[in-house]
């Protein structure tokens, strides 16, 4: 699973082996040691009351949610992501992206057999 933060934007790509994870134990969770503190950690959860995606931060852990339906839906069909924009205080969003995770270009020795390379354009 890999992260990517901008200015009101919270991007999480998953691999093939985190969807099948995300299947069986309905949570994916990864975490990046600090030098000092404890770590910080990132999670995405299904969650069957939900209806639409949300975002929790719990101590040092922020938890994208899904909706257990739509999540199954999009886990078993070639739909590429899931997003949300959620409001913030100001007329703001908080644009949250869950993708299924494409080859990279710039990392060539990088084995496609655990990115989903067949819905790549």
């Amino acid at each position: 699973m890999k992260l990517r933060l901008a200015s009101d934007t919270i991007r999480i790509r998953v691999r093939k082996s985190d969807i099948g994870l995300l299947q069986k134990e309905g949570r994916l969770l990864e975490s990046i040691a600090l030098p000092a503190g404890p770590p910080f950690e990132f999670a995405v959860q299904l969650d069957p009351h939900k209806k639409e995606m949300d975002v929790s931060w719990e101590g040092q852990r922020l938890t994208v949610w899904l909706p257990a339906g739509p999540a199954g839906q999009w886990i078993d069909s070639e739909q590429v992501g899931m997003e949300a924009s959620l409001p913030l205080a100001g007329n703001a969003a908080l644009d949250v992206v869950v993708e299924k995770d494409f080859p990279c270009q710039h990392q060539p020795t990088t084995d496609p057999s655990d990115t989903f390379h067949e819905l790549a354009p």
